[in-house]
């Protein structure tokens, strides 16, 4: 009930084992397509974005990572902004942290926005979790094809369509567009926050770069402080050892993304 009228959804089963593609089965109006073997020189996530889209014949993408939760309309106003402007939208969802360890990943977060230059006329990074673009300009671009090994791959595709002369902007997720992203705990929020930030930083032109390390490294402004906007499912144990100012910290900066993007965030009408 949350797809755009009309829209078909497309669900890659790649090789999974929990019963995701037999569920998804149910709607008739879900395609499950089934991805091949994965082929020498391709990443997963790649492979599975390629093998997608290969079913679609024409008309409008939407690449929705399987942990991505959105409200209703969220997906017509993503599909709204990119008929507006064209070229290449993407969306940083919100991240949702209700652990005190998954707090942490608050900085990383700011620092990566603020590197990507989201909300600017010139972003130079994409988010991957949701994608949208036309199909024509998703060939002419050379797709995920032409990004097959990249680990990070969302940036490598932003590149893509800049290079292809297309447009590219980069939305807030704002209370619309949500995700979890490492609910293992703290190896496997270190490898994707050491993947994430390592890999965007050399595309990061060098003013962005220093203004985000600056920021990483210095004290957090006032009004991010000043305005929590987060809450953890147990904040006593979240707050706990940070004092009052510690766990307003971390419940603001974790949203403060949208504010850094210049307001530009998801809003179903």
């Amino acid at each position: 009930h949350h797809r755009p009228s009309g829209a078909r959804v497309v669900v890659v089963d790649d090789h999974s084992t929990d019963g995701t593609a037999e569920l998804a089965a149910r709607h008739d109006f879900v395609t499950v397509v089934r991805a091949p073997d994965l082929p020498r020189r391709w990443t997963g996530k790649t492979w599975a974005c390629h093998t997608g889209a290969a079913a679609v014949g024409s008309g409008e993408l939407v690449f929705l990572d399987a942990d991505v939760r959105v409200a209703s309309g969220a997906l017509d106003a993503v599909l709204a902004h990119r008929r507006r402007h064209g070229g290449l939208v993407s969306v940083q969802p919100f991240h949702e942290v209700p652990t005190a360890v998954e707090h942490l990943s608050g900085l990383p977060n700011v620092v990566s926005v603020m590197g990507a230059g989201a909300g600017t006329r010139r972003p130079n990074a994409v988010f991957g979790p949701v994608l949208c673009c036309d199909l024509a300009d998703y060939r002419r671009s050379g797709g995920h094809a032409a990004v097959r090994t990249e680990v990070v791959e969302d940036v490598a595709l932003g590149r893509r369509f800049r290079d292809a002369g297309l447009g590219v902007a980069v939305l807030g997720g704002g209370t619309a567009v949500r995700f979890r992203m490492y609910p293992g705990g703290w190896r496997q929020m270190v490898e994707g926050w050491s993947k994430n930030l390592a890999t965007g930083a050399g595309g990061t032109p060098p003013p962005r770069a220093v203004a985000a390390a600056l920021f990483g490294c210095g004290p957090a402004p006032g009004p991010i402080v000043a305005r929590p906007t987060v809450r953890a499912r147990h904040p006593r144990t979240a707050a706990r050892g940070w004092g009052a100012e510690g766990a307003l910290l971390r419940d603001s900066i974790n949203d403060c993304s949208t504010r850094l993007a210049g307001g530009h965030e998801v809003s179903p009408s």
